[in-house]
């Protein structure tokens, strides 16, 4: 076996962690190289340093934010993490991705400069505010990028994927559940809500370049811990999804076909049984039940 190549593989894709955690006391461990298991253990402690760090510095936020009474949703690895992974290390983060509402934005970037960050962008905040979908923010000491989300997709987004309908976020606050974390109260999307997010997610960074923008060609770069954010999500809440709910939504929003074929791809490649927890019905979904 090329282990070379696995382990930039498992590199490529973002899930170093989670190759370490799943061969490290397998019985076949003992005819893997002992140089590739440390390679791997050590971006498994990595990632674990990385997220305490973050997920300190979210507490750190949200302290101040539940003070000043501004709700905050937890969007993507933030959410996942401690909750659907149960292991800070193998969700391995970047960022921090949070949503709040758009009413609240100029609350939000002011409390973030009490805490000391800034914005960062090619263009002014203005127009974020006005064409985009969320602004990013960098502590001037700790570098941690803050995304703070109002939407989670628009016309920015390839036309297949892109969600320009704002009653959707208000559906979704409408239904967002309060969790604690690390002490301090937060807000968890829904699971359907979650699951509709992570499946746009990964459809955009099929075609995302690593410095931002759509070059028209595919990309498998962190396709698989994008997948198994999917997968996790699925089985961690089961029959608490509610397929209806995310059915209408995808349809509503004109993305069903393209999320039917996201959820195609996890469930053929994570060979995972949607049958049990009762998945999504109707016509752009039949390929998601069949064998």
């Amino acid at each position: 076996m090329d282990w070379t190549d696995i382990a930039a593989s498992a590199r490529w894709h973002g899930i170093e962690p989670l190759l370490y955690l799943g061969l490290k006391d397998s019985h076949e461990a003992c005819h893997i190289p002992a140089d590739f298991l440390a390679r791997l253990g050590s971006s498994y402690y990595r990632a674990l340093a990385s997220n305490m760090a973050l997920y300190d510095e979210l507490k750190r936020i949200l302290k101040l934010f539940n003070h000043e009474g501004l709700d905050v949703v937890l969007l993507k690895g933030a959410a996942l993490a401690k909750t659907v992974y149960r292991n800070a290390a193998l969700r391995p983060m970047t960022d921090i991705d949070i949503l709040v509402r758009k009413k609240e934005l100029p609350r939000a970037e002011i409390l973030l400069n009490e805490l000391g960050y800034a914005f960062r962008g090619t263009r002014a905040p203005d127009w974020y505010r006005k064409n985009y979908y969320h602004l990013v923010f960098v502590n001037r000491e700790k570098k941690f990028p803050v995304e703070v989300h109002w939407h989670i997709a628009n016309s920015t987004f390839p036309p297949p994927i892109a969600v320009t309908d704002d009653s959707i976020m208000k559906n979704w606050w409408a239904k967002s559940r309060r969790i604690e974390l690390d002490g301090e109260e937060t807000l968890s999307l829904a699971p359907e809500h979650m699951l509709f997010l992570l499946c746009i997610h990964f459809l955009k960074h099929r075609f995302q370049s690593p410095y931002g923008g759509y070059r028209g060609v595919f990309s498998s770069r962190h396709a698989l811990i994008q997948m198994q954010d999917i997968v996790s999500v699925i089985e961690f809440y089961g029959a608490d999804v509610d397929w209806e709910h995310f059915y209408a939504d995808t349809e509503r929003n004109r993305v069903s076909s393209v999320v039917a074929s996201a959820l195609v791809l996890v469930k053929d490649l994570f060979d995972l049984d949607l049958r049990s927890t009762a998945g999504p019905t109707g016509s752009n979904w039949g390929a998601v039940h069949d064998e």
